[in-house]
């Protein structure tokens, strides 16, 4: 076996073991310097592919579109929407760790980067600013989940979409104070008050690490 997949195997027991613990799932959330940090990001890495991906592609942007990515880790969505938008993309990274990587990677790109909350964008962004907005693995820790909705709702445009891809099964065991999002339908019915009109499509897989729902919001014309 080769070094690679000791260290995966290796990084996946240590997370099978601690993964209800507040301390990784605060890891899950935003990677630190430490031990606990470095597994989760390995894995975020190792088992994002497929979903982030897959939510680009279904998001389907188009090349004058605005996006805006909350929670862009090590920059593998962006990777993919640099490919269809020739507009500047937005990403709001709370990790300093994921952020200060991320600005070495696409320094000569049309990217632009934020540490801003996510949850208070108004003195950075006008109402209805972006056509698109993608979230992938962040809304379990997002609190309280109503005021990013109403957020969400204001900076995206009119007929603006957003997708939510979310791993329920995944993080069901998550500390319950860091994660606390981990209900699809009370998901569901948070952006729906917002004002949202939302859509729901699940995507199986007999890995449990590759089974996501994928929750398209979008702002409709006569909506709050």
């Amino acid at each position: 076996m080769s070094f690679n997949k000791l260290k995966f195997y290796f990084y996946l027991f240590v997370y099978s073991r601690l993964k209800h613990t507040k301390l990784m799932t605060q890891n899950m959330k935003s990677p630190n310097n430490g031990f606990l940090g470095e597994i989760a990001k390995y894995l975020m890495v190792n088992f994002n592919k497929i979903i982030i991906n897959d939510s680009v592609k279904k998001l389907n942007i188009k090349k004058n579109d605005k996006v805006i990515e909350i929670g862009s880790g090590n920059g593998q969505a962006i990777d993919e929407m640099l490919k269809l938008t020739k507009q500047n993309i937005t990403s709001i990274e709370v990790s300093e760790k994921f952020r200060t990587e991320l600005i070495k990677k696409f320094h000569n790109k049309d990217v632009t980067f934020f540490s801003n909350d996510a949850k208070d964008l108004n003195g950075i962004f006008k109402n209805n600013t972006f056509n698109k907005l993608l979230a992938v693995n962040v809304v379990y820790f997002l609190t309280p989940l109503n005021v990013y909705a109403n957020e969400f709702y204001r900076i995206l445009k009119m007929d603006g979409e957003g997708l939510l891809a979310c791993k329920f099964d995944g993080i069901k065991k998550f500390d319950n104070s860091t994660a606390p999002n981990r209900d699809l339908k009370d998901v569901v019915k948070v952006f729906q008050n917002a004002g949202f009109k939302v859509n729901i499509e699940f995507v199986d897989s007999n890995n449990e690490q590759e089974k996501y729902h994928l929750i398209f919001i979008r702002k409709l014309k006569n909506g709050k």
